[in-house]
């Protein structure tokens, strides 16, 4: 997909939404994913919650762990960052054991794999053209990812290739993508002046996206990412984003989150993603792009967020409404040009009756104010 082309995106919510597995978002039907088509979304993005998984099973049915306690214990100190105040290290590993214990087997990648095909095969009987997009599960242990290489190449990228059938595979499935929304300056190191093309900074985050990218162009699918930008204490994480996009090709697509439609602090980030996405190139506050020249082939995009749920609401929250409309009066001169990409929560706030009028009118559904 080159520029000019159009890609109007949806994030579907599938599969747990707990640390056991237990908890299932609720299920879109076939009758929701034909209104979704008639509204104007042509890419749909398939992706759970964001919890960790730590477990796979492997051909004998045997789970198996992929960070475990002992990995931990074994974490050395030069992967956090060196400016950290004495303890810092202790602490930080204490936080990875107990997001490790808390995770039971049932969040486990064949389950993630499982209930995404699951939706594909939905879809597919609804348009046997439309364009679907797979997911690699958010890495919420960040300085020990480049250690779910291997899992997820085998137990996501390979289970479902070999789960899908051949000809949805080369027809419907677009690419991947990656669901850690961060390269967290909390927990890894990156070195900024290692900004040579394609490098990965010496950070476990981007050494996984690098692994895997190779994996997925590999097979001619593509790679999206939708990162966060951030402003305050958080800000060397758009920094490190803006590296990724403008520094390297591991993905065809960044679609970037403002996040003040959540944050009414945020706001200064609807211009400055408007600007990266108008320039092609992620900037600063400053206007100066992350990095220096952008040398890659990567496609900037802004991501839409709207909700209505038990922590947001447009229907009947002036204040949030107003925010989204900032949204749609900044981005909407990109469609048709750049990808946007919609955060609605999951089903039910997305098929909501506001929320959806909102999303057929902005991306010139069938019957919306634009048609």
């Amino acid at each position: 997909m080159g520029k000019g082309e159009n890609f109007k995106g949806m994030l579907m919510y599938t599969g747990s939404r707990d640390n056991n597995g237990e908890v299932i978002y609720p299920e879109f039907s076939k009758k929701d994913i034909k209104k979704l088509l008639e509204a104007g979304v042509n890419e749909f993005i398939i992706l759970d919650g964001g919890l960790l998984y730590n477990y796979y099973i492997d051909d004998n049915g045997k789970y198996h762990q992929i960070v475990t306690v002992e990995d931990v214990d074994k974490l050395p100190p030069e992967i956090t960052e060196i400016s950290r105040t004495p303890g810092w290290h202790e602490k930080f590993q204490e936080g990875y054991r107990n997001r490790i214990k808390d995770t039971g087997k049932g969040r486990n990648l064949n389950d993630h794999v499982r209930r995404e095909v699951e939706l594909v095969n939905r879809m597919v009987e609804v348009d046997k053209d439309i364009h679907i997009w797979l997911s690699f599960p958010g890495v919420i242990l960040h300085g020990m990812a480049d250690m779910f290489c291997d899992a997820y190449e085998k137990y996501v990228f390979g289970l479902a290739k070999k789960m899908i059938p051949a000809e949805v595979w080369e027809h419907n499935i677009r690419g991947f993508y990656f669901s850690t929304e961060d390269i967290v300056n909390d927990f890894t190191v990156f070195y900024h002046e290692r900004n040579e093309y394609n490098s990965d900074f010496n950070n476990p985050v981007v050494k996984l996206i690098k692994h895997l990218s190779g994996i997925v162009h590999a097979d001619n699918k593509k790679m999206a990412w939708i990162p966060y930008y951030r402003l305050d204490r958080w800000a060397e994480t758009g920094k490190r984003m803006g590296y990724i996009a403008n520094r390297t090709d591991f993905f065809d697509y960044i679609v970037i989150q403002p996040s003040y439609f959540f944050s009414k602090k945020t706001k200064a980030n609807i211009n400055v993603i408007k600007e990266s996405v108008r320039r092609q190139e992620v900037v600063d506050f400053y206007g100066d792009p992350y990095g220096g020249e952008k040398i890659s082939k990567t496609m900037i995009g802004a991501e839409m967020e709207i909700a209505e749920d038990s922590s947001c609401s447009v229907s009947t929250r002036k204040d949030e409404e107003k925010r989204y409309l900032a949204y749609e009066k900044a981005f909407k001169r990109f469609v048709g040009k750049y990808p946007i990409i919609y955060y609605a929560s999951y089903r039910d706030s997305m098929m909501s009756d506001k929320v959806f009028d909102f999303i057929k009118n902005f991306y010139g559904g069938k019957d919306s104010k634009d048609n």
